[in-house]
């Protein structure tokens, strides 16, 4: 959020120009841009072409909040009491506000009305912001995004050893480890804020991409879109993913939906555990097709059949139908999966340690055993034992599968 002293200005015509022109960094870094001017609607709706015409600004696509009885600007602190316009009213002056995801203010920056914002410095400052929001880590005087950070002094030396195994102390005179300096630690590793999951935490679908998150380590958040309230078609959801889909994922301004590619693209993004997406091309490529399996033969012949009409997203089958799906169970899915284990070499479709096609047989199975007890699938003697394989390797389990059991899976009364 940042105020201009009115519309029409010099100065402020640059700095709006400005912003539109780097735009697409705020949005890179999931931040959400916001002007403030004390000026009608009529007069930003005006002005706007001037920025357009004059800074050579092809899109202007950034809001302006129209605020003529100052009240959003003496709420905020925004007005300068030596600043008067034609009017004799008091001028906003050139504040800088920065807001976190948790409602709460990180940053606010003033400007003398006779200065230009750098906002170069605000795009340093948000990455920093960004950075020690999940880090243990402060950055020092000059820094820019790459370079070399500072330990916190509340970490402990072993957890500076464990966290951060590349540190350095730096000695000083007096003797004291307290300048420790550490390589940026999300560069390529970890993304750069928390990876959007728009979807149902409880959703069969939306379950294997948290579980990859979770077991990777990596920062997420899971925003709620309610299919059965038909939130997924509304315009703002539909302009993010025209197939209206869950889940839909956004990492730092980069969307896609089709959960196996989302996996696949937090493996090839991120420094994930080697085994959830194998470099090894037979390994890889088994993977794969478990994947493809998993889309185009247990998905539509298993989960749809047994477990989505018990909680209402099919329409109801009959006992031919369900018998139908356990005879294809039994005499080709499973000999499949097991086919592709012995392959692999293990006990999990990834052979010793679980992959990403774990994650989505795993969490089809574990809903349908939850929610169907007496199905076919959760009396399967060898899915038990798989089942049980693939959990025992992901200590995050619960957090993500738990909730969603307890929440939407629980055992049918």
């Amino acid at each position: 959020l940042f105020s201009p002293p009115a519309d029409y200005t010099p100065v402020c015509t640059t700095e709006l120009g400005t912003v539109a022109l780097i735009q697409e960094e705020f949005t890179n870094r999931n931040c959400k841009v916001i002007a403030l001017s004390c000026d009608d609607v009529t007069s930003h709706q005006g002005w706007i072409q001037d920025i357009k015409a004059t800074q050579k600004v092809a899109e202007f696509n950034y809001p302006i909040i129209s605020d003529p009885k100052r009240e959003v600007a003496v709420a905020w602190g925004m007005v300068d009491p030596d600043e008067k316009d034609a009017k004799g009213l008091a001028m906003t002056c050139r504040a800088v506000f920065i807001i976190g995801p948790d409602k709460k203010l990180k940053l606010k920056l003033l400007y003398p009305a006779s200065t230009g914002r750098n906002f170069a410095e605000i795009i340093r400052v948000l990455d920093s912001l960004q950075l020690t929001m999940y880090h243990s880590v402060a950055t020092p005087a000059d820094w820019s995004d790459g370079e070399p950070c500072m330990v916190l002094p509340s970490v402990s030396a072993a957890d500076a050893a464990t966290k951060f195994p590349n540190h350095k102390i730096v000695p000083t005179p007096s003797g004291k480890n307290y300048l420790r300096v550490t390589p940026q630690p999300n560069l390529n590793g970890m993304p750069k804020a928390p990876i959007k999951v728009h979807g149902l935490p409880m959703s069969a679908s939306t379950l294997p991409v948290v579980a990859t998150l979770a077991e990777a380590g990596l920062p997420y958040e899971v925003v709620v879109v309610n299919v059965m309230e038909g939130a997924h078609l509304k315009p703002e959801f539909k302009a993010m993913n025209p197939m209206h889909c869950i889940p839909t994922m956004e990492d730092s301004g980069f969307t896609m939906w089709e959960a196996r590619a989302m996996a696949k693209y937090v493996c090839n993004s991120y420094k994930t555990p080697p085994n959830l997406y194998p470099q090894d091309v037979k390994l890889r490529s088994l993977c794969d097709m478990a994947l493809d399996f998993h889309q185009g033969t247990y998905y539509p012949k298993v989960t749809a059949v047994v477990l989505y009409p018990i909680v209402g997203w099919a329409p109801p089958v009959d006992d031919a139908k369900l018998k139908e799906a356990e005879e294809t169970f039994k005499a080709d899915i499973w000999p499949a999966m097991q086919k592709i284990m012995k392959m692999a070499g293990g006990s999990v479709l990834g052979g010793a340690k679980i992959n990403i096609a774990d994650f989505f047989f795993a969490t089809h199975i574990q809903a349908t055993v939850s929610k169907v007890p007496n199905s076919f699938v959760a009396k399967h003697d060898g899915l038990k034992k798989y089942l049980a394989a693939v959990k025992a390797q992901c200590p995050n389990w619960d957090k993500y599968m738990g909730g969603a059991v307890a929440d939407f899976y629980a055992p049918a009364k």
